[in-house]
């Protein structure tokens, strides 16, 4: 099952946009719409109401300060989301790995750390 907020980010254009490589990311201290894109990619949203699209490949995922929506991709993805914010992780297909709190939303998470 696709997690409902997915539908919202097929609407939102790309702020930051990574290549089809392995991509260090760092988002801006706003509100961010990063999408990066296949590879192996490390994106940090770094502040404000990110959304990360990964996209396939392992891709290392952390939504930093506020409350973010990560979605992974296809591929064996990590989440950091461990800040104390409701963020909403989906790893997609894929065995995905994450670290969260308490009032995060998790969809399609196998293994948590």
């Amino acid at each position: 099952m696709i997690a409902p907020f997915l539908a919202w980010l097929v609407l939102a254009p790309c702020t930051i946009t990574g290549t089809a490589g392995n991509d260090q990311i760092l988002g801006t201290r706003g509100n961010d719409v990063i999408c990066a894109l296949a590879g192996n990619d490390l994106v940090d949203g770094f502040g404000g109401r990110d959304v990360i699209w990964g996209g396939p490949g392992a891709d290392k995922l952390q939504g930093g300060a506020g409350d973010d929506i990560m979605y992974g991709g296809p591929g064996d993805d990590i989440f950091w989301a461990w800040d104390f914010t409701a963020d909403k992780l989906d790893g997609g297909p894929g065995t995905d790995r994450a670290w969260f709190d308490a009032i995060d939303r998790k969809w399609s998470i196998e293994r948590f750390g």
